[in-house]
């Protein structure tokens, strides 16, 4: 099984099926940073192994995130 298919069988609690595989370590960094202050990040492991998923729900004035 590929690093991308393993990351997509991953269950998310909610927008499974609308969240899609990034491999930016950077892109990824950013969206964590418009919720959450970073100085700085460090992607450990093999260069092009890097991958994610994520959602926000907005709940009122509560913003859910998955990753």
């Amino acid at each position: 099984m590929s690093d991308s298919q393993w990351v997509q069988n991953l269950r998310m609690p909610f927008f499974n099926g609308q969240a899609a595989i990034q491999c930016d370590p950077q892109i990824c960094a950013g969206e964590i940073a418009q919720v959450l202050m970073i100085n700085d990040y460090l992607p450990l492991g093999e260069v092009g192994q890097f991958r994610y998923r994520s959602a926000a729900l907005q709940v009122g004035e509560l913003t859910l995130t998955a990753v």
